[in-house]
């Protein structure tokens, strides 16, 4: 269509809300040394470096039972 009007502007696309839309996230602050530390047990362990520190964090919080 040749026209001198300028498009209608689009609807906004529906989408799915998740609720909570995020989880709960924890920053880091690292020396080079540390993150080079993690992203080194991380490959060993084949896992990124987020997901190896999420599971050393959540492990340090258990105890073994006695």
């Amino acid at each position: 269509m040749d026209s001198d009007q300028p498009d209608r502007p689009r609807k906004a696309r529906h989408r799915a809300h998740n609720w909570p839309a995020r989880s709960p996230a924890v920053l880091l602050r690292l020396s080079n040394e540390e993150k080079a530390s993690i992203e080194a047990a991380a490959a060993a362990a084949q896992l990124t470096p987020t997901g190896y520190a999420a599971k050393a964090a959540a492990s340090a919080g258990q105890r073994p039972v006695v």
